[in-house]
Parts: C-alpha cells; sequence; structure tokens
C-alpha cells in the first residue's frame, strides 16, 4: 500500500534454490546498486546459503518460502526482478514469478524472454536484455518517484485482473469443459 522506498531500497526475487542460477550474472550488478544506492537483496527460497552467490552474501537476506513468509517479504520489498537466460527452457517457462510480484503492486524488472516479454509489457515493468545492465535498470526505478512506482504498481494489479485472472479466463475455461 506504500511505494515510498524503505531506508535501504529492497530488491526481491522468488523462487527456488533449483532456479537461482538465473541470479548468477546479476551478482556484480547487484554489487554496483548496493554500493551506490545501499539497495538489499531478498531472496525468498530454500534455506541456507547458495556458494554461486557468495560474492553478494553481504547483501542478501534469505527468507525461506513458506505460506506464512512470501506475503510479508514481498510488501517489503521496493522492487522485484525476474532474470532468465535466453535458452529454450527459457523461453518456455511461463511469467508465474511476474505474475506474483504484479499482483502484490510491484514494480518489476525483468528479463524479457519467453512469456515473461508480454507480461513486462502489461506490468509496465522494465526489461532488461540478457547481457544488459541490471545496475542501470534497477536504480533507475529506485530513483523514480513513489507516484511512479504506484503507477507501476497499480497497472501490474490491474493487468493481472485483466488478463490473467479466474474471471478474465472463465467464459474460456467454461466453454472448454462444457463446449
Amino acid at each position: 500500500t506504500s511505494w515510498d522506498l524503505a531506508a535501504a531500497p529492497r530488491v526481491v526475487w522468488l523462487g527456488s534454490p533449483a532456479t537461482e542460477h538465473y541470479l548468477e550474472p546479476l551478482a556484480a550488478d547487484l554489487g554496483r546498486l548496493h554500493t551506490r544506492t545501499g539497495a538489499r537483496v531478498t531472496l525468498i527460497s530454500g534455506p541456507g546459503s547458495n556458494p554461486r552467490l557468495a560474492s553478494i552474501d553481504h547483501l542478501v537476506d534469505r527468507v525461506p518460502w513458506s505460506l506464512s513468509t512470501v506475503a510479508t517479504a514481498l510488501s517489503e520489498a521496493d522492487v522485484a526482478i525476474g532474470p532468465l537466460d535466453d535458452t529454450a527452457y527459457a523461453r518456455g517457462k511461463c511469467a508465474y514469478k511476474l505474475l506474483q510480484y504484479a499482483a502484490t503492486g510491484l514494480p518489476m524488472v525483468a528479463s524479457p524472454v519467453g512469456a515473461n516479454a508480454l507480461a513486462l509489457e502489461r506490468f509496465d515493468g522494465v526489461a532488461v536484455a540478457v547481457g544488459g545492465d541490471w545496475t542501470e535498470a534497477l536504480e533507475a526505478v529506485i530513483t523514480e518517484s513513489a507516484a511512479r512506482r504506484e503507477a507501476r504498481g497499480r497497472q501490474g494489479i490491474a493487468a493481472v485482473a485483466e488478463h490473467y485472472s479466474f474471471e478474465a479466463w472463465s467464459p474460456h475455461w467454461r466453454a472448454a469443459v462444457l463446449g
């Protein structure tokens, strides 16, 4: 309900230990963002640390995913990230992570790979091409006015309702099931 920044801006990533490898290429960018803005990263994932992300351990706060923690962790964030590589597997993934971010009103920065491309457009997210500059993109969102971050967040909420909700898809589902 507030798009004012925390004292130290909070970047969030939601995933599982099996998909944390998508964060590895961002480690240096996240380190630069931390140096420039004081931003910290919340990883909502499995417990424990990931040795492949050791270079950013000092700016990462891990929250083990559970039904009782995920909503609070997302609500405490300022901007969400959704990096992917441009592989056949990643292009086949759905934009579920971005849908969760948008449903909570989070401005987002993500890779426009596969279904993420259309989702980013609908959610007023910022796209970073594979190999692009995540520091600049994240810093741009962090330094936007609270009103602009709110507009991004509200656009995401509205787009989830319009394009991805049960209400939006129930006529299609009913037609498929009932003929």
